[in-house]
């Protein structure tokens, strides 16, 4: 079991971290897990636990990585259209 943890620990898992007042909060995209902190490294370790208990299960499947992986403001959607 701790040998898939780490496998997928490995892979290429991506997190966006952005400030909520006095906490940094973060969301692992691929297994859309999310965490708190009040600092950053505070907040990814958090992060980092939350994906290792939620690994523990033996029915997670490996999220596939992806790729190409762009942030975008939607108030900007019009210009799209």
């Amino acid at each position: 079991m701790r040998n898939k943890i780490n496998q997928i620990l490995s892979s290429n898992l991506h997190a966006l971290l952005w400030r909520e007042e006095r906490w940094y909060v973060n969301e692992c995209i691929e297994l859309q897990l999310a965490s708190q902190g009040k600092t950053k490294p505070e907040a990814l370790k958090n992060l980092e636990e939350a994906i290792e208990l939620y690994l523990e299960d033996e029915k997670v499947v490996p999220p596939k990585g992806y790729s190409d992986i762009e942030l975008h403001n939607l108030s900007d959607m019009h210009s799209y259209a």
